[in-house]
């Protein structure tokens, strides 16, 4: 007689194979790392994981609705290439000879987000069982995390001064990788709360009091992204246990309404700047960008300017004489603001970058990947309620920090979502004894 699912080895099937969900468990011992470095190791780690996952992939389904969208959506930004500015030099240059050939192709990296993404998928919904150890393992490793964060800022200072010899560089790169580990804490934290869901009551009230310890941390050190993050995923959350059985499909349909209405932010950040609130210079710089980038939205509304385009508008401050001297009057240094781009690499708002990119055919296709994602997700009704709350936490989270910080291609960023959906896989498959 077989052994049950409690039963079996901790790292093996029932065939005796190692097991994915095992070996996802294994990899995830280097996130808090990863983390801590500033998250660009995620991108190679779930490379890891989708090499390793191809040993595990059943056949080949038949293609769905939200695979076809998905993969029209990539295939279209990796056309919006071919008309962008960014591209200017040749797609292949240098040599073998002389050791240094290299491919100027950014789809490329698109590409294969993409497909390790759906290959890990595949192999984690393949597995026949993930083992409580695993996670387990999962569970300790994201606490970690979350413990590391909350102890930030009485180390920030000394951390910094360690690892950065020039104090302008501490302030600049060393604190941008410390918002980012603390960002890859808030999209942990829904992953953690679906695997405590049915813990102890001491065991939640533990977690909810670490919860608010984040709210608090990101305070301290201006992550207002963050903070935004934690709000979104309990607004999400909240939205989900709401509707029940129809909550992803609004949580999901309200994604898309957002992505296809972007352009309209530059409207709004107009009204925004009209009410003279005094808000941090820093996040006045992303709403003047917003209206910036919403212009060149219209300019170009149907296929876009291209990928990656927003990186070549180095338009400084000084073609914008009147937000130059807000932010002078309200404490910025002259020089300093005059050299800044309006528009800094990229909008620091994801659905607007698609518009700009890529434009109306761009935008159409995230916003029908995301509907039919939220109508493929409308049948987890057969996933614990934990996981249910996992995801609608994740989903929230991952929007929030989507729609103020990084580009919409940043890889790292995608790649640590997708690990934390692959978690939040296991946790939920151990929960139900699968």
């Amino acid at each position: 007689m077989d052994p049950s699912p409690s039963q079996a080895a901790p790292a093996r099937t029932r065939q005796g194979r190692v097991s994915f969900p095992a070996i996802l468990a294994g990899l995830m011992v280097l996130w808090p790392v990863l983390a801590l470095l500033g998250t660009q190791g995620f991108t190679p780690l779930l490379g890891i994981a989708a090499l390793i996952a191809l040993a595990f992939l059943p056949p080949l389904p038949r293609p769905s609705l939200l695979l076809i969208l998905f993969a029209s959506f990539i295939i279209w930004v990796s056309a919006a290439t071919s008309w962008s500015p960014a591209q200017d030099g040749p797609l292949f240059s240098g040599s073998l000879a002389t050791q240094n050939f290299a491919v100027d192709f950014s789809p490329a990296r698109l590409m294969g987000m993409a497909m390790a993404a759906l290959i890990t998928l595949g192999a984690l919904n393949s597995a026949h069982h993930a083992t409580r150890l695993s996670a387990r393992v999962i569970t300790a490793v994201l606490l970690i995390h979350i413990g590391m964060v909350l102890i930030t800022p009485p180390l920030l200072a000394p951390g910094l001064a360690i690892m950065y010899d020039d104090p302008a560089m501490a302030a600049r790169d060393g604190m941008q990788n410390v918002l980012r580990f603390a960002n890859a804490s808030a999209l942990a934290a829904p992953v953690v709360l679906a695997a405590v869901w049915t813990a102890p009551l001491a065991v939640r009230l533990a977690f909810g009091a670490a919860i608010a310890g984040l709210a608090f941390m990101f305070a301290l050190i201006g992550n207002a992204a963050g903070l935004l993050a934690l709000a979104a995923a309990s607004m999400a959350i909240f939205i989900v246990l709401l509707a029940r059985q129809r909550g992803f499909v609004v949580l999901f349909a309200g994604l898309a309404t957002l992505v296809l209405a972007a352009p309209g932010l530059g409207h709004a950040a107009r009204l925004l700047d009209r009410l003279d609130i005094n808000l941090p210079l820093s996040f006045q710089s992303r709403i003047w960008a917003w209206q910036a980038v919403s212009e060149r939205v219209f300019e170009r509304p149907w296929l876009g300017h291209g990928l990656e385009a927003a990186s070549t508008w180095r338009e400084t401050y000084t073609t914008r004489p009147e937000w130059l001297a807000e932010a002078v009057a309200r404490g910025g240094e002259a020089a300093a603001w005059q050299r800044y781009p309006v528009v800094p690499s990229h909008p620091h708002n994801m659905a607007l970058e698609i518009w700009a990119e890529t434009g109306a055919v761009g935008a159409m296709l995230a916003a029908g990947t995301l509907m039919a994602l939220g109508l493929r997700l409308a049948g987890a009704s057969a996933l614990p309620r934990g996981a249910q709350i996992g995801a609608a936490g994740l989903t929230g989270a991952a929007t929030a920090i989507a729609c103020v910080s990084y580009s919409a291609w940043n890889e790292a960023f995608w790649a640590g979502v997708t690990l934390l959906a692959l978690c939040l896989l296991t946790v939920s498959r151990a929960a139900r004894g699968a």
